[in-house]
């Protein structure tokens, strides 16, 4: 092996070692942009995050907007009341969060029994109440 021989073998390995891990990074990178695009994570988790802060909000805002000063002494919402005020958080949540309804593909029927589940339960005083109380507060 000639000398120029031997400086052509170590600047191959030299350039090798700088392209390699270059190459490798990018690969890597692709591959996780190729996997969020596939599967959507980033989006959902987002969507996801808007959509439950959304129903959170949408039943608080509905509950101070029809029931303000209209709650039984026991602190329960009534079941005639109770509609109207899904009806009413729905609203919210779709006009907050359009692109996450959107996203999710959700229907009437669906919102109904997402912004239902969000609303403040305890123990009914009758069928069809809702408790509505303080945090930390048990209603006997």
């Amino acid at each position: 092996m000639n000398l120029w021989d031997f400086f052509q073998e170590q600047l191959l390995w030299q350039v090798v070692g700088i392209v390699v891990p270059l190459v490798m990074t990018a690969a890597v990178g692709w591959a996780a942009v190729l996997y969020t695009r596939v599967t959507g994570k980033t989006l959902d988790e987002k969507n996801r995050l808007a959509l439950q802060s959304a129903l959170d909000n949408g039943i608080r805002w509905a509950i101070q907007q029809l029931l303000a000063g209209k709650l039984s002494p026991e602190g329960t919402v009534p079941a005639a009341k109770k509609d109207a005020v899904v009806a009413k958080a729905t609203e919210y949540v779709r006009s907050s969060v359009p692109g996450a309804v959107d996203h999710f593909k959700i229907g009437t029927a669906t919102m109904d029994k997402l912004v239902t589940a969000k609303l403040p339960i305890g123990g009914p005083r009758e069928p069809g109440d809702v408790l509505i109380g303080k945090v930390g507060e048990v209603k006997p």
